[in-house]
């Protein structure tokens, strides 16, 4: 996948955990949606498994259970190999025993066009960062009625 570094929106990352190798490509559909309606582009896609020896395997869609490579058939999108193994083991050092994940890098795409007229006004961003939404929930929680 090329991408336009004079046009690139925000780029981030996600590590979703399944404990005990739980992953049934469930969440297929909503990471379609979310492709579908131009919110996000997908950079690049892996599948993480910690053994219960602490060894990690990364796997491509490809390799996952038929049902599973199923479930991502309608997914839109290249995947570019963007992630190295070793960033895989760092981002899967904090995975527990047993588990399974996914790890997926995406472009902000809906933030692309407001990125572009930061860069091209000259300015810079400073910070970025995304809140856990228990940390919302927590300060909502505490507001006035």
């Amino acid at each position: 996948m090329a991408l336009d570094a004079a046009s690139i929106g925000p780029v981030e990352y996600a590590l979703v955990a399944f404990p005990g190798n739980r992953f049934n490509g469930e969440i297929a559909p909503a990471l379609a949606q979310a492709v579908g309606s131009g919110a996000i582009r997908i950079i690049d896609l892996v599948f993480v498994v910690k053994n219960a020896d602490g060894s990690v395997e990364s796997l491509e869609i490809d390799a996952l259970p038929a049902e599973t490579v199923a479930a991502f058939d309608h997914l839109d999108g290249e995947i570019s190999g963007l992630l190295s193994e070793q960033d895989i083991g760092l981002l899967a050092a904090d995975l527990e025993p047993g588990s399974s994940a996914a790890l997926l890098v995406w472009e902000a795409a809906w933030a692309a066009h407001l990125a572009t007229a930061v860069r091209e006004s000259g300015g810079e961003l400073l910070a970025r960062e995304t809140l856990p939404r228990e940390t919302v929930l927590q300060a909502l929680a505490a507001l006035p009625a």
